[in-house]
């Protein structure tokens, strides 16, 4: 559905979706397009308890202001996992009502942070294997670098989450853009008090 404006609120595109999806029987899932951006939209929907010929309306999950021209990676997964093919891999379903469900349970917030916690975890675990850091460095009572490799994960995850805010330029977390800097004369530098990456002139 194409809209008007240029951009639109979170509650301002749950209400449409709510006004849209009165006009149904079975759920609609609305991909709302404003400017150069889109939103996924999808609702919850439960039998009513005093008529069951209607449906109660309740929360909406919205996948916000998708960059038609450049989605974000965590765009691009969640849109592959809504797709049939590897979906129904994950969920098997047999009609469109349980389609929806499995649309839903994909979107559901828990889900997400499952999800994301179980990939900070792999994450942590490969780097711990991986990464060396001075014999000085923080060590755990084994001796290894968790320590670490913890602070360089959370402040990795803050700089990602200031680049995702547009505050830091998208141009560092490019390897080629970072090798093209590093050629005009940029040093990458590791601190190794304040455990932060910055870009220095030689």
């Amino acid at each position: 559905m194409q809209l008007r404006g240029e951009a639109y609120s979170r509650s301002q595109l749950a209400e449409i979706t709510r006004q849209v999806n009165k006009l149904f029987v079975m759920p609609v899932m609305l991909v709302l397009r404003y400017g150069r951006l889109m939103t996924l939209a999808v609702i919850n929907r439960r039998p009513s308890r005093r008529d069951e010929a209607l449906d109660v309306l309740e929360k909406v999950t919205l996948i916000k202001d998708i960059s038609v021209q450049s989605p974000h990676r965590a765009h691009v997964e969640i849109l592959h996992d809504l797709a049939i093919e590897p979906l129904y891999k994950a969920q098997k379903f047999g009609s469109f009502l349980e389609l929806h469900l499995a649309w839903q349970k994909t979107l559901d917030s828990s889900e997400l942070n499952k999800r994301f916690f179980k990939e900070l975890a792999d994450w942590y675990f490969w780097a711990t294997g991986l990464v060396r850091f001075p014999a000085d460095a923080l060590k755990d009572s084994e001796g290894k670098d968790s320590p670490s490799v913890i602070r360089m994960i959370t402040r990795l995850i803050f700089v990602w989450f200031l680049k995702e805010k547009g505050l830091v330029p998208e141009a560092l977390f490019r390897l080629g853009d970072v090798e093209r800097l590093i050629d005009l004369g940029w040093r990458v530098v590791i601190t190794r008090r304040c455990c932060r990456i910055c870009f220095l002139r030689r």
